[in-house]
């Protein structure tokens, strides 16, 4: 089960990576958002991802000091 866990983090910091280079770099998201704010939604999706990729590897790493013990 800790397995899957790990591999939904993984996918889900992907589409938060996709998502952001959506905002980005193209005009998708005009519709919806208008002016700047697809750039501030692009850079809040962004640090999210970040924030997530740092907590999955602090995570992963505990438990690798666990197994070692």
């Amino acid at each position: 089960m800790d397995k899957v866990n790990l591999y939904l983090s993984v996918l889900m910091i992907a589409v938060l990576l996709c998502f952001s280079a959506l905002a980005f770099f193209t005009d998708f998201l005009v519709a919806y958002v208008q002016g700047n704010t697809k750039y501030l939604l692009g850079a809040v999706l962004f640090l999210y991802a970040l924030i997530r990729m740092s907590r999955l590897s602090k995570r992963h790493f505990l438990n690798k000091t666990k197994d070692v013990e």
